[in-house]
């Protein structure tokens, strides 16, 4: 027996060797003759060899996630370095699944995000034609055009709950690694934010940050708002940056509160207040309004915290200088209080931009109530409907209802806004068990993290794609804290290293 190892072995290497050969000839000729195919051939070759570093992936993701500014051009459409990691990290992780043949554990509201995706691919089909003066001047086989905007969305958001499966499923069973994650995440949020400040305070001697993103369009990193400069950063949107912020804060602020064994105190606070900050620099009125939210939402938690005297007094101290240096330059330039004043107006619903989408959206809504327009469409019907809008916009963007709940009844109808709402309770419930079974103080990363989805959720009045990484990532993460609180209370020292598979990960295995 020994020696028909012997004698077979090499003739397996050599087949090996011969497979690699052909695959590399045929990688080449695809090169020359279709690079959409070398590229697809070379993606799976990468996903296939990212099986043996899911864990460096998960941490991996976290330490990118906020620099949407880093674009990965793809030819067709523009994938942003987060993105690029997040998903790399979905397809190895299934990958692994169907190789190894191992049992899947998947979220508890997987059916009701299913059910919300069928939803919205059936209102792709059946939404209503748009009407040929209102196309705009997006090209045709652009992915945000009339013909495949919703179809992309629908592959967007499956794309999406995949990553969540993902970080459920892996996370989910390692104490380990579901801390390593967590500190990456603060860690990524204070370097990602101090980033930022740097480009706000050279812009402010003049100097211009852009980023050129998807098709071709430039964005200032530090944009100018009238006479005010709004810190874009790393996100490359003001917008973007405060919803990643909210992702963090509240998650930073726990680490401050207990878990001192996680990071030291010292760099905690640091991180917080450079996010607080930047937070602040946004000038982005659904962020401040759903940080405001989220804080309050954390004040049990809050008063759970054990935190030293002293170092409640540093970080007091902290919050105050950030709080008059704002104050004072808020005092001196005039126009720092006119931005304000807009910033409130559409927290109140008064701003006349934000009141012409919400008629728009109303209307279109009206005339179809049962599946809308389909997703990402209602732009391309709001000249009908839009109180100023005369014809579509030949900028090449599309118009959007900045009301995420608002738009779900413009372009899924009744039947999608249902599906989403039920999304939205099925995750809370999974979340306030978890925090109910063990207690608030005793599970403060998942209860910090449910108020950062709870302050998403207000966001959304003015950032409508749920496929937004910074979104996923959270929800996977908070998911999988979930179920590890399921078994025991959070424990930061648990960031030892403990064994990828063990006995009881094979018996706990199984679709759930």
């Amino acid at each position: 027996m020994l020696e028909r190892r012997e004698g077979t072995s090499p003739a397996f290497r050599g087949i090996e060797i011969v497979l690699a050969l052909c695959l590399l000839v045929l990688t080449a000729a695809a090169v020359g003759r279709l690079p959409i195919l070398a590229f697809l051939v070379i993606a799976v070759c990468g996903v296939v060899i990212a099986t043996r570093w899911l864990d460096q992936l998960c941490v991996l993701a976290f330490w990118t996630l906020p620099y949407m500014v880093v674009n990965m051009p793809t030819g067709v459409f523009t994938l942003k370095l987060p993105e690029v990691v997040a998903y790399l990290l979905a397809a190895s992780f299934f990958a692994r699944v169907i190789l190894q043949k191992k049992p899947l554990s998947i979220p508890p509201l997987t059916p009701l995000v299913m059910v919300y995706l069928a939803i919205l691919a059936l209102a792709a089909a059946c939404g209503p034609m748009v009407a040929e003066p209102f196309k705009g001047a997006v090209a045709p086989y652009d992915r945000n055009s009339p013909n495949f905007r919703s179809l992309s969305i629908v592959i967007w958001l499956g794309l999406s709950w995949m990553v969540v499966i993902a970080l459920y499923h892996h996370i989910g069973r390692r104490p380990d690694l579901y801390w390593r994650c967590i500190r990456a995440h603060i860690l990524a949020g204070g370097l990602a934010s101090l980033i930022s400040l740097g480009m706000y305070v050279a812009a402010l001697q003049g100097i211009k940050f852009q980023d050129l993103g998807g098709a071709g369009i430039m964005r200032s990193l530090v944009p100018q708002s009238g006479d005010v400069l709004r810190l874009a950063g790393v996100a490359y949107e003001p917008l973007f940056l405060a919803f990643y912020l909210l992702t963090v804060i509240p998650i930073t602020l726990a680490a401050l509160l207990f878990w001192h064994v996680l990071l030291p105190r010292w760099l905690t606070t640091c991180c917080l207040l450079l996010q607080a900050l930047a937070m602040i620099l946004t000038f982005s009125a659904g962020g401040w309004a759903a940080i405001v939210i989220g804080l309050l939402l954390m004040i049990p938690l809050i008063l759970k915290g054990n935190i030293p005297r002293r170092v409640l007094l540093t970080v007091a101290a902290g919050a105050l200088a950030v709080l008059l240096s704002v104050a004072t330059i808020f005092v001196i330039f005039e126009e720092y209080l006119t931005i304000i004043t807009r910033i409130t107006e559409k927290i109140a619903g008064a701003d006349q931009v934000r009141q012409g989408e919400w008629a728009a959206g109303i209307g279109i809504f009206r005339d179809n109530i049962l599946l809308g327009v389909g997703p990402g469409m209602a732009g391309y019907h709001f000249p009908r409907y839009h109180p100023l809008l005369q014809s579509q916009i030949t900028t090449g963007s599309v118009p959007e209802v900045t009301n995420l709940y608002l738009m779900a009844l413009t372009e899924t109808g009744i039947l999608g806004f249902i599906a989403l709402i039920s999304c939205w309770i099925g995750g809370a419930a999974v979340l306030i068990r978890a925090i109910l079974k063990r207690g608030v103080g005793r599970n403060p990363g998942v209860y910090s993290l449910g108020c950062s989805l709870a302050a998403c959720a207000i966001q959304y009045l003015s950032l409508n794609p749920l496929f937004l990484i910074y979104f996923c990532v959270t929800v996977g993460l908070a998911l999988a804290g979930a179920r590890l609180a399921e078994a025991q209370d959070e424990n930061p020292s648990d960031i030892a290293y403990q064994p990828a598979s063990r006995p009881s990960d094979q018996q706990s295995g199984g679709v759930r």
